[in-house]
């Protein structure tokens, strides 16, 4: 299994996202997406999307730029401890 491209910012996700003994299914339908897509960023295999930063913005009211700013500060720290350059 390959590493999570963002830990923090699933685990962010999940806390802010996910009630109580909600499925990610059920999140899922809430956003109106299919499971796999949102199992993918809050499991950190994924990185968050616009089209998907715009629905928590809209259902949770998550600012969707403070989300993706932060998604690409992770990855530029990424890329740079990786040496990625």
């Amino acid at each position: 299994m390959r590493a999570p491209h963002n830990a923090l910012m699933a685990d962010y996700l999940r806390r802010e996202l996910l009630k109580p003994g909600m499925s990610i299914k059920a999140l899922a339908g809430e956003l109106g997406m299919c499971r796999p897509a949102v199992s993918n960023v809050l499991n950190g295999y994924t990185a968050l999307s616009i089209p998907l930063a715009l629905k928590i913005e809209q259902r949770f009211g998550l600012r969707a730029r403070t989300l993706l700013i932060a998604q690409l500060d992770a990855d530029l720290r990424a890329a740079r401890r990786d040496g990625r350059t």
